[in-house]
């Protein structure tokens, strides 16, 4: 397993440590030990990071005001849908006024409807002086013709086309006064309705509603509770999916990039380990940490616990083959004593790693045989 191969080099200073599989081998210079064949090795180099690990998408719910809470919807473990309102803040006078606004807007709507007692009274009206003016009207006509022959006077026949256009003009009034009582109605409706929207948004201040769908992980405080815009409530997040958030030493952040494979283990399960994907690198330092955030998706599909602090490393370099030497092979640092003939030499090489007493080199070729500096 991965673990037997870990070394961890100045943790304390620089966080870095190698996960290295190094035979080595020394090999006898003639009779003092002080030759060296040089030799490829295979080390895995890694970036040490610690951090949590979390749902993949998450969010700590807060209200939009200072507020009290009013009622909590929810619990935790519960699984809740992208939109659902889980807590309700603020006062019961306020959901009382909801209520009757609503009431209000449902009494202005019936008002204008076709059971409506308001104009259904006017049409009675209407319907009865509409029945009148027929009457009257066809009087009026009736009497037109019997002036015609002298069966009645002119008079009495132009007394009751008065009567017949009073009773038209009492219709037509009744009608206007229906349509104009109709927009009036309408208009309450509307008064009622904005109201109530006004009435709503206001409410709605007062409700926390999931961002996203998944599980209420931890509900932070209770029923009671005096909170502000800066105070989560809840933790919403989706279920089994989980990534890593991790810090990263200002000194490492270079090395790190987008695909790497990350190598974790957490203490709510000491004994396993597990692995992830860089996934996400904040580009902004932390100034109060001098830390740069990285993200790494878990491909395990363990469920984890939300918030449960991890150790990692993460692969800079894998599997790869390195020249390296004894460290007291190097010479001043940057060099090294290469056995050719007719006499040594000095050849200047670029270090890397550094394993234990195992250094990696560059500059010098494989097989090369080279002196310890004290045997030159």
């Amino acid at each position: 397993m991965l673990k037997s191969f870990i070394y961890k080099a100045d943790r304390t200073v620089r966080k870095i440590f190698i996960l290295a599989t190094i035979g080595i081998i020394f090999n006898s210079c003639k009779d003092r030990n002080n030759e060296y064949v040089v030799e490829e090795h295979t080390i895995n180099e890694a970036v040490y990071a610690s951090g949590e690990v979390v749902p993949e998408k998450y969010h700590f719910l807060t209200p939009t005001k200072s507020t009290a809470i009013l009622q909590i919807l929810v619990n935790e473990g519960d699984f809740v849908t992208a939109g659902e309102i889980l807590v309700i803040t603020g006062n019961s006078d306020e959901t009382e006024k909801i209520r009757l606004a609503s009431d209000q807007v449902a009494i202005a709507k019936a008002n204008t409807g076709d059971n409506s007692a308001i104009l259904r009274e006017i049409q009675n009206k209407i319907d009865i002086a509409g029945q009148q003016y027929q009457q009257d009207k066809t009087n009026a006509e009736r009497y037109r013709e019997l002036s015609i022959t002298h069966a009645v006077s002119q008079k009495e026949a132009e007394d009751k086309w008065l009567v017949a256009e009073r009773s038209l003009s009492e219709l037509n009034a009744l009608q206007e006064q229906y349509t104009a009582t109709k927009n009036q109605l309408k208009n309450q409706v509307m008064t009622t309705e904005l109201q109530l929207v006004n009435i709503t948004h206001q409410y709605a201040e007062n409700t926390i509603r999931s961002h996203i769908s998944g599980r209420v992980y931890s509900i932070l405080k209770q029923r009671g509770e005096v909170i502000n815009s800066d105070t989560p409530v809840l933790m919403v997040g989706t279920e089994n999916a989980f990534k890593l958030e991790l810090s990263i030493d200002e000194r490492d952040i270079d090395k790190i990039k987008i695909g790497q494979t990350v190598y974790l283990e957490t203490n709510t399960y000491p004994d396993q380990h597990f692995e992830a994907t860089i996934t996400k690198i904040h580009p902004v330092m932390q100034k109060e940490t001098r830390y740069f955030k990285v993200e790494a998706s878990v491909s395990d599909t363990t469920v984890f616990y939300p918030q449960s602090s991890v150790e990692a490393s993460i692969i800079i370099r894998g599997d790869v083959k390195v020249l390296m030497i004894p460290f007291d092979y190097l010479h001043n640092g940057d060099s090294v004593i290469l056995q050719s003939s007719p006499e040594n030499r000095i050849i200047p090489v670029k270090t890397g790693v550094r394993i234990n007493d195992m250094i990696e080199i560059k500059g010098i070729e494989k097989g090369s045989i080279i002196l310890k500096p004290a045997c030159q």
